[in-house]
């Protein structure tokens, strides 16, 4: 059955369909959408983009499975990130502030130490 490929098999198999480029999509709204996402990019990256495109058509989405561990992993993994994007976020403006006020010869008294 073509559906058991994984993502490696498909990925390492040539696609017949790229030579169909001019070829209508079954859904033609779409594909006027797609036109426009390119408008702005190479031929060659638009090529890729239809060639990923097409690629993702053919893996069947169970292969993107993930348990429910490796979510708890990646969820964890993305809260972390965005915890510490914050801090640094916080950091700047407290760092804007007291540059702020030396400019205005003030003092800036920390109020938000815990």
């Amino acid at each position: 059955m073509s559906n058991t490929n994984t993502v490696e098999e498909a990925m390492m198999t040539t696609n017949s369909d790229d030579t169909r480029t001019n070829n209508k999509s079954i859904d033609d709204s779409s594909s006027e959408e797609e036109e426009l996402d390119f408008s702005n990019q190479t031929p060659e990256e638009v090529q890729e983009d239809k060639r990923r495109t097409q690629l993702q058509d053919r893996i069947p989405l169970k292969h993107f499975d993930f348990s429910k561990q490796e979510l708890e992993e990646i969820d964890q993994g993305i809260q972390k990130r965005f915890r510490k994007e914050n801090k640094l976020q916080i950091l700047v403006e407290k760092r804007k502030k007291e540059a702020e006020a030396a400019s205005n010869g003030e003092d800036l008294v920390d109020t938000d130490e815990e």
